[in-house]
């Protein structure tokens, strides 16, 4: 399975929800539990793998931007949403834009990192074209994969039923959609797919469904 973007209607629909969990602070409390903590665990490493200028592709509501900041020497966020539940710091800039559109000259960031995001991308390959040609050193990858067929009825299973119940319950009752995670997984590549690009797998977690990928820049 290759890299295949969401169509623009299925894109609209998931970035309304996304304004709407991250407005009424849901989005990371329903996360939590529905990983069982794995997504902090792996974002832990993307962030303690980034220094310098980091230039950070859909940081939502920016949950982890405070631990962010305190290495970097520079974080420049873009996302389509401005979401009203963010912190303002020295260091920080929030840039209303997309991954298939990146307002910044090329080599501008040592790393450009994307976490939970890259699944949402309206074009994936054009994504990852941005974020290595607007980094100097590479592009950290972290995501929910496509798996092997074999797997696909214990991730539509728990994706398409548990998972939602168990967001509904954590969030208060709120409705999050998490129905929406069914269509965007399927439309993820395995994660050796970026080994085409030069890329490798860090690290994997939940039969290799979440994992970390690590692209390096090109040299020009």
């Amino acid at each position: 399975m290759g890299a295949t973007g969401l169509p623009i209607g299925l894109w609209f629909k998931v970035e309304r929800v996304l304004n709407y969990l991250f407005d009424t602070a849901v989005y990371e409390r329903a996360n939590t539990v529905m990983s069982l903590g794995v997504h902090r665990l792996l974002r832990n490493i993307v962030l303690s793998s980034v220094a310098g200028r980091v230039l950070d592709v859909g940081c939502g509501d920016g949950v982890y931007v405070p631990q962010l900041v305190r290495t970097a020497e520079e974080v420049i966020c873009i996302d389509p949403i401005a979401t009203k539940n963010m912190h303002n710091y020295a260091n920080f800039h929030r840039v209303v834009a997309t991954a298939e559109c990146i307002p910044f000259r090329a080599k501008s960031f040592d790393f450009a990192i994307a976490m939970f995001s890259f699944r949402d991308f309206m074009d994936k390959a054009l994504g990852i074209f941005n974020m290595r040609k607007a980094s100097r050193k590479g592009v950290f990858i972290l995501d929910l994969f496509a798996v092997n067929r074999f797997l696909l009825p214990a991730v539509v299973l728990y994706f398409g039923y548990i998972a939602p119940i168990l967001g509904f319950i954590v969030s208060g009752g709120h409705r999050g959609r998490w129905e929406l995670l069914i269509p965007t997984l399927q439309l993820m590549p395995r994660a050796d797919f970026f080994s085409k690009l030069g890329g490798k797998v860090l690290i994997k977690k939940g039969l290799g469904l979440v994992a970390v990928i690590y692209i390096p820049s090109e040299a020009r």
